[in-house]
């Protein structure tokens, strides 16, 4: 695998970033990924309705090594995205009882069909007690509006703009888990999440029916699914491997961090990780 990351300086592309994956299925996110750091291999897409493995690399030697691609996310994450998408498409709504502007930050399990009838009352009630910021946690025994806002999944907001015609603006959903990394195993979220979709049956079956010489496992992390994507943002390899089922070689994980960064990093056990791109 060492080998494969050093490709990325024998085999130069054009910079990737994120935009250029958006709009692209996870499978196409993985093509484009692998063709621009694997010089000595070309990335064949085998999985067209037929139910097999999704990639394969093949090497002018002859090898041929599979690839199985995934995503690592939340599905709660993904439906409160979708609501907040579906009743937000502008990401707020106006409140003309208001005095001020408001930005309000929504948890996953926000109600986000039902806020625009029911925040701005209640914000109301905390510019009527000159509040300019609210936090669940500190303000929720002094101030009942804020306890009522959490049972609608709103956790904090701030006021800024007097405005005559006021607007709440509301962020996307976020997932409240906490990430800690322990100083001494690095990345342990992340190989908890690879070793989840490492051991689904769907993955393993498909590797090891392949007929390859080895396989290998892509799996893009969601940013939905927060302490694995952290581990990727915050940028410190792990020092050991996942455990891996006997059809997975290789794994591949991958995401979007701040900055337009693709993110990719790759083991090969028992080799050490190694930062792709």
């Amino acid at each position: 695998m060492e080998d494969q990351c050093r490709a990325t300086t024998a085999h130069p592309t054009k910079h990737l970033s994120c935009e250029d994956l958006i709009g692209h299925t996870t499978e196409e996110r993985a093509v484009t990924i692998l063709d621009g750091l694997l010089a000595d291999a070309t990335v064949v897409v085998t999985d067209i309705g037929r139910g097999g493995h999704d990639l394969e690399l093949r090497f002018a030697d002859g090898r041929r090594e599979a690839v199985e691609v995934t995503e690592a996310t939340s599905e709660r994450m993904q439906g409160a995205q979708a609501a907040y998408r579906k009743w937000l498409p502008e990401a707020y709504f106006v409140a003309p009882r208001l005095s001020h502007d408001w930005h309000v930050y929504a948890t996953v399990w926000a109600r986000f069909d039902v806020l625009a009838a029911h925040v701005p009352p209640l914000l109301h009630q905390l510019e009527q007690f000159s509040l300019e910021k609210f936090f669940f946690n500190s303000d929720a025994l002094r101030h009942p509006p804020v306890a009522d806002l959490y049972r609608l999944g709103i956790e904090a907001g701030f006021r800024w703009n007097q405005k005559p015609i006021a607007k709440v603006v509301v962020s996307q959903p976020g997932d409240r888990t906490i990430w800690k990394e322990p100083a001494a195993d690095p990345g342990q979220y992340l190989l908890d999440a690879i070793e989840t979709e490492a051991a689904k049956p769907d993955n393993v079956e498909k590797l090891a029916a392949s007929g390859c010489d080895r396989g290998h496992i892509f799996i893009w992390v969601d940013s939905g699914l927060y302490p694995p994507w952290k581990d990727l943002a915050v940028g410190r390899l792990p020092i050991r491997p996942p455990e891996l089922p006997a059809a997975i070689d290789v794994v591949w994980v991958a995401t979007c961090v701040p900055g337009d960064e693709v993110v990719v990093w790759s083991v090969d056990p028992p080799d050490p990780w190694q930062r792709c791109r």
